[in-house]
């Protein structure tokens, strides 16, 4: 359930800049990039890398993806961020999409914020003031939550403000820290009633609904979700020794190009995959437009296909180069142990699915580049 609400969170991401004008922006990435204080965007920002620290303000949109990323500039108005490890210190002055592992959130939010993380933090410093929507492995609140919240986690933890009406489902537990100050309306779903340490203040409301065991066929749903995940893994082998068999000196290129440009190519996949079906649609509001339109679409599809088998491939090169020295970044060798170690990854929640959703970017990415160099840019 949670690895599709990341999912969908990530297309909620993507939608949203539907509204952004791509033409106002400066974009950034590469192994790392640094906004300097001193420095201020007066467009919108695209940046992405390894690691990404935006020192300085933005007055328009941030989009950022990166292994870490730390905001301590203010962001005029929207930011929508992925990483790893996600420090959010500075001011957003609109709405705020944040996934990741380990999420910290230590200013004020003057929109709605939605978080989807590992580990989640809402610091002392931190004012989310609009609607706000949480879903994590262990969350903690020790800032103030003045619009209307819901908090899905593991284990939740309240040591800051409640101003409005929330709404928590805890699946381990739920607890009121002793600076808890609660003023509205708490409506909470757990194992058992929740803790409340000496000192915490509940001025309000708490309506507590137990979470009741469900009696379930476990082995009928594992042995269907096995048999469903070695069936897609099977048919991504086999597409990927098709393409190192079929398009040896293509597939070669791209994953040559993937590795060699990684934060570029990070980039480029995170804005494609956003801009071309913006694009797609404005011009199907013309008349000369549609048939580009549609010829466009498809080979958007075509390219995330790939970009699903290739992310695979340029796993086991990076395995392979990193581990065992190997000069050679594309055998039958790198195709399969690939395909099967970053499947095995995506088993592990939040973190894993984002080191695959950062590899299928990096792969579009390089396809995306390289099919401009070679039909566009002539």
């Amino acid at each position: 359930m949670r690895k599709k609400i990341v999912f969908s969170v990530i297309s909620l991401l993507a939608l949203n800049l539907a509204i952004t004008p791509v033409s106002a922006a400066e974009f950034g990435g590469g192994q790392s990039y640094i906004l300097n204080k001193n420095q201020t965007v007066r467009n919108n920002l695209y940046a992405a890398g390894s690691n990404v620290i935006i020192n300085g303000n933005v007055n328009r949109d941030l989009m950022a993806a990166g292994g870490t990323v730390t905001i301590s500039g203010d962001i005029g108005q929207d930011a929508i961020i992925t990483g790893g490890t996600v420090n959010i210190l500075g001011h957003v002055g609109d709405d705020l999409r944040l996934a990741g592992g380990e999420l910290l959130l230590d200013n004020s939010i003057n929109g709605d914020t939605l978080t989807v993380g590992g580990q989640i933090q809402a610091g002392k410093n931190a004012a989310l003031n609009g609607d706000t929507f949480i879903a994590g492995g262990n969350v903690v609140i020790d800032g103030t939550l003045n619009g209307r919240t819901k908090i899905s986690g593991g284990r939740v933890r309240i040591n800051g403000r409640v101003s409005s009406e929330t709404t928590i489902e805890a699946k381990q537990e739920l607890v009121f820290g002793e600076s808890a100050v609660v003023n509205g309306q708490i409506n909470y779903k757990a194992p058992k009633p929740a803790t409340v340490e000496s000192g915490a203040q509940i001025n309000a409301e708490l309506n507590y609904t137990p979470i009741q065991g469900q009696q379930k066929d476990w082995n009928k749903g594992a042995w269907g979700l096995t048999v469903g995940w070695l069936i897609k893994l099977a048919g991504l082998i086999l597409a990927g020794l098709l393409a190192l068999w079929l398009f040896k000196r293509r597939s070669q290129e791209i994953i040559e190009h993937a590795i060699d440009d990684f934060g570029k190519n990070l980039l480029f996949g995170f804005i494609g995959l956003i801009v071309i079906p913006i694009a797609v649609i404005l011009a199907l509001a013309t008349v000369i437009g549609i048939i580009p339109a549609i010829l466009a679409l498809l080979l958007y599809v075509v390219f995330l296909i790939i970009a699903g088998v290739f992310s695979g491939l340029i796993a086991g090169a990076l395995i392979f180069k990193w581990v065992f020295k190997y000069k050679s970044l594309l055998n039958w060798k790198t195709v399969v142990a690939g395909i099967i170690v970053l499947q095995l990854i995506t088993i592990i929640p939040v973190l894993g699915w984002l080191v695959m959703f950062a590899l299928f970017l990096v792969a579009f990415g390089a396809i995306l580049t390289l099919f401009y160099k070679r039909f566009l840019n002539r």
